[in-house]
Order: structure tokens, then C-alpha cells, then sequence
């Protein structure tokens, strides 16, 4: 098994289209870590980039040249009406509510008593030639909107050409560098898109990140295009050996964390933690019978997983309605991992009599021996199963000494120099153990005489 492919790597992306439903991508084992920490430099250099290209001298001259042609547009057309008027003795006037026209007397606006003395067939003259104007103004005004989209849809168009020139050539850089994966150049595409959409929320980030947007959580959202790396295989090699010794339905499928925010439980693509079902993709997965049986929903959940050949992790609460939070749909990964169940002969026999699904799922039953034949192939393969118990438990890492020592207990476990116990409890115990004296001589990694 030490010497099989090594798996692949797996992360969720945010999904720009359906944010609920987070998008699995898969990549070479090692390539996620690096997929992970080159967004994250993305993210850096696009928090510093976008709003320093707004405060640039060229963006402030360009913007003002926009805003000075249309703004003598708007002058001119308004001139023009006055100047018309003006010449048929009536005055534009600007007032709160907008613009409206009133009879003029030399350079000043006829008082109603003036106007009322006038005869009745001036009055008719000025009555008309106000009607005409108003016309005239209304196409002005009209043309003056029709010219405020143009300038909204100018300074649009200048703001995606100077954030495509201050960040294009970054994302530019990460597509050929990941030419060979076509989701990632797709996932990159929308990055970049998005980031144009987004322009006024990133314009400002300072201004967001204070007051009410902060407290709402209104602020430049620029973790949308980090990366979870969900599984990374980096220095290992082969496929995966994991035991879960507690295999409840989310330690198996997976999960989706919440935060608290404001009151409200909340939750993003960054919050979905593996299951061992991911941890084994590729490789293989223990479980003790017993356990998996007595965890509510696990051998339901281990069992859709088996025969759909995908990981899909739901959230309980959410599958049977338990509960009303918002809840994420991550993208199901595909499943390719051997499961092999510890148990005695009795459970064996009441499983296939009573589930018709167990035969067709566990195909292969074994008598699994106390003891195993020591060689240099299965010790190398103790040595990873003590690393995956050292990582599913969080623990120090071994030194080699300290996994020879775990080694030579095994092998004096089963009481014979040639051979090693293959009791899983004890080893897990054993391991644990020898952590916590490393805790307690405060050494950062567990040496040989932690597990003696």
C-alpha cells in the first residue's frame, strides 16, 4: 500500500453563481497547498492594489476630464434654453424643485401686479412662448439624464480598465501557471470578473471596515476568493491508512461550521471541514464495527457514501429540518477509498442477514489477525498508521526514534520479535501517551523516551 499513487488534493472555492454551493476542485497531490497560498498572496496584492489605483494622479485626471465634459454638456444646453428665452422677455429660473420660466422686465422677473396690467394679447404671447420653452427644457432634461448614464457607463468602463491594469496581469500570471487544470483557469476567469463587478466595494475598504458596515459585516469581502484546502497530501507517500476511532456522522462525512455574527449563526465555504471519507480518499479506511453502529446516522451516511461513490456532506439538522440556519451545499467529491470494518464474526453474520445493502457494499470478509509478520513493509506501514493517528488527534510530531519505540512495543505486545499486535486501541493509547509527556517536558516534538 506504502507504494501506490499518492492521491489527489482536494478544496472548496467559492461558487460566484450559486454562493450556497461551494465548488470542489481537485488538483496533483502537493498542488493544493500551492493553489492555497498563491490566492492568498492574490488576495494580499488585491487589497493593496485596488484602492491605491483610485488615489493614483492618472485615474484622479482621467475621471476629471469626464467629469468636466459633461458637466460643460449639461451648462451649455441649459445656456442655450436661457439664452432663447431671454430673447422672448422670459427668464429661466432654478428653484428647489427644479427649473421654471416667468416673464421677464429688463433684467429682472416681472412682479405679478406688472404682469397682470399687460394686455391680454401679450399675455397670450408670453403664455405661448412659455409652453414652447417648456417643451425645449423637458428634451434638455431628458438629454441631460441620457448624458449621466453615458457618464456613469464611461466612468465604469475607466474604472475596469485601470483595475485591470493594476491586478489583470496578476490573475494573468496564475492561469499560466495553472494552464494544465482547466478548473482552476475557469474559477480564475471568475475571480476576475467578479473583482470588476465588485469595484465600489473594494474602492473604500477603510471607509467599510468602520462604523455600521463593520458591525454588519458590510466590508470588502476579499476572503470569497481564498482557498479551503480541504485535503492536502504534502509529504506523505502512498495512499492513506486512516482509523477513525470515533466515527460520528460528521467525523466520517464531514461538516459545515457556523459563526456567530450579530446574534445569527452564519456561515461560508472557509467553515467546511473533511470527514475521514476524505482523509482516506484514495487510500483506505478503518472503522471498529461497534463504534460505527452506535453513532446515530453514521452507517446510513457510510453507506450512501459506498454507493453513490461520492462524499456529500449535509448537515443533519438541515437533511430532517431540525433546525432553520443557513447552511451550505458543498459540491460532492468523488469517493474511491477501501473500507474495511473491524468486528467479530457474530456482528459479521447478523450484518449480512439483517442489512440487505451490507453484501453488496463489503464484498470481501477476513479473518483479521491479532498479530501480523514483521517486515520492512509493514513496519513502514505502522509508521504511517501512527502519523495518521498523530494528525487525526492533532498531536506532536514523532521523531523516528519515537516511531521505532512504538514499533518494538508492538512487536513485545504480541510477544514475539518477528511479529506486531495489531490491537488499535493500545497503539492509539500508547500515542497519546507519549504526547502528553512531550507536553509535560515541553519538547515541540515526541522523541523515544516520551514513549518509554
Amino acid at each position: 500500500m506504502g507504494k501506490e499513487a499518492k492521491p489527489a488534493d482536494w478544496c472548496y472555492v467559492h461558487n460566484f453563481s450559486q454562493p450556497h454551493k461551494p465548488r470542489a476542485i481537485q488538483l496533483p497531490a502537493g498542488m493544493g497547498s500551492r493553489f492555497h497560498a498563491d490566492m492568498q498572496q492574490l488576495v494580499a496584492e488585491l487589497q493593496a492594489a485596488i484602492p491605491a489605483v483610485f488615489e493614483g494622479d492618472e485615474y484622479r485626471r482621467r475621471l476629471s476630464q469626464i467629469d468636466e465634459e459633461y458637466g460643460e454638456r449639461q451648462t451649455q444646453a441649459f445656456v442655450e434654453v436661457g439664452d432663447e428665452a431671454g430673447k422672448q422677455g422670459i427668464t429661466l429660473l432654478r428653484t428647489p424643485n427644479g427649473f421654471s420660466f416667468a416673464p421677464a422686465k429688463g433684467d429682472e422677473v416681472m412682479s405679478p401686479d406688472d404682469y397682470e396690467k399687460l394686455p391680454p394679447e401679450e399675455k397670450t404671447r408670453v403664455e405661448q412662448a412659455i409652453a414652447s420653452l417648456q417643451e425645449k427644457l423637458e428634451k434638455v432634461i431628458r438629454q441631460v439624464q441620457l448624458w449621466r448614464r453615458e457618464r456613469i457607463e464611461r466612468v465604469r468602463k475607466l474604472n475596469e480598465e485601470v483595475v485591470l491594469f493594476a491586478v489583470g496581469h496578476l490573475i494573468d500570471d496564475l492561469r499560466s501557471d495553472y494552464a494544465d487544470y482547466p478548473a482552476v483557469c475557469g474559477y480564475l476567469n471568475e475571480v476576475q470578473q467578479n473583482v470588476i463587478e465588485s469595484i465600489e466595494e473594494f474602492r473604500h475598504p477603510k471607509e467599510r471596515m468602520s462604523g455600521l458596515a463593520a458591525l454588519t459585516g458590510e466590508q470588502p469581502d476579499f476572503n470569497r476568493f481564498r482557498v479551503n484546502l480541504l485535503v492536502g497530501r504534502n509529504g506523505t507517500d502512498g495512499a492513506p491508512v486512516v482509523y477513525e476511532d470515533h466515527p460520528t456522522y460528521s467525523n466520517l462525512i464531514g461538516r459545515v461550521e457556523h459563526a456567530a455574527q450579530l446574534g445569527a449563526l452564519v456561515t461560508n465555504f472557509m467553515l467546511i471541514k473533511p470527514g475521514a471519507l476524505h482523509q482516506a480518499n484514495g487510500g483506505y479506511l478503518l472503522l471498529d464495527a461497534i463504534k460505527l453502529l452506535t453513532q446515530p446516522f453514521s452507517w446510513e451516511g457510510l453507506k450512501r457514501a459506498l454507493s453513490t461513490h461520492e462524499i456529500r456532506i449535509e448537515s443533519l439538522g438541515q437533511m430532517y429540518s431540525l433546525v432553520s440556519t443557513v447552511s451550505l451545499e458543498p459540491e460532492p467529491i468523488p469517493l474511491d477509498a477501501k473500507v474495511i470494518l473491524i468486528g467479530n464474526r457474530l456482528l459479521y453474520y447478523l450484518l449480512a442477514q439483517y442489512d440487505p445493502e451490507f453484501g453488496e457494499l463489503f464484498k470481501v470478509a477476513a479473518d483479521f489477525e491479532d498479530e501480523v509478520v514483521r517486515s520492512a513493509d509493514n513496519d513502514l506501514l505502522y509508521a504511517r498508521l501512527i502519523g495518521t493517528l498523530v494528525r487525526r488527534d492533532k498531536l506532536r510530531p514523532f521523531d523516528r526514534g519515537a516511531v521505532a519505540r512504538v514499533i518494538e512495543h508492538s512487536a513485545r505486545r504480541a510477544e514475539d520479535a518477528e511479529k506486531l499486535s495489531t490491537h488499535m486501541e493500545s497503539l492509539a493509547d500508547l500515542v497519546r501517551e507519549a504526547d502528553y509527556w512531550a507536553t509535560q517536558d515541553q519538547r515541540d516534538v515526541v522523541a523515544r523516551a516520551d514513549v518509554e
